[in-house]
């Protein structure tokens, strides 16, 4: 947790540190194929594309950045598969897992399939961490940006507002502006209003 909170505070090179020795540690005292060491390694993987690092990125974001979206996909399935049995579809790490999964199908082109997702993993964040959890917002956000891509503007808007809102009400004005997500989320909503 320390490592992600790194990440949102924009500290990427101690977030990677923290990553990568939590991998180490964990890969000795379970395996590479608990749900645990296999979140460490996504979180990593993701931190790794933040930084443009894709030769040190993990197999399966390489997988995607190279274009091997099957492959990815079948990658991300069988991981979603695995932490469906040994946790549930509201645990974090599985909605992390399914988040990502999303984000590969948008960049496969399958955006109602991405739609679908999205808004599952929103509901059940929404009912496992709540609607103003950090995690939750990035949901509306990414859900915001597919909504841009299927040319439903309004729903976007919608999604980035209500992001934005709940940043405010979590964050507080001024710390919003320095929160890399809520600025995110900022960003795709003035890039909406261009179109």
């Amino acid at each position: 947790m320390l490592g992600f909170l790194y990440v949102n505070q924009g500290k990427l090179a101690e977030a990677e540190k923290m990553y990568e020795q939590a991998l180490q540690e964990y890969e000795k005292a379970l395996d590479l194929k608990h749900t645990s060491t296999l979140d460490i390694v996504n979180n990593l993987s993701l931190l790794y594309a933040d930084q443009g690092k894709l030769m040190k990125t993990e197999k399966i974001l390489l997988y995607v950045n190279q274009g091997k979206l099957m492959k990815a996909e079948k990658m991300y399935e069988q991981a979603l598969q695995e932490q469906e049995k040994a946790l549930d579809l509201k645990h974090t790490s599985t909605l992390c897992t399914v988040n990502n999964l999303d984000h590969l199908y948008v960049n496969q082109g399958k955006l109602a399939e991405a739609e679908k997702m999205y808004e599952q993993t929103l509901q059940e964040k929404e009912k496992a961490l709540d609607l103003k959890h950090t995690s939750t917002l990035h949901t509306v956000n990414n859900l915001g940006h597919l909504y841009v891509n299927q040319d439903k503007l309004m729903k976007a808007e919608k999604m980035y507002e209500q992001a934005l809102q709940e940043y405010e009400n979590a964050l507080d004005l001024n710390n919003v502006k320095k929160y890399r997500p809520a600025l995110t989320t900022m960003t795709n909503r003035g890039d909406l209003y261009m179109k």
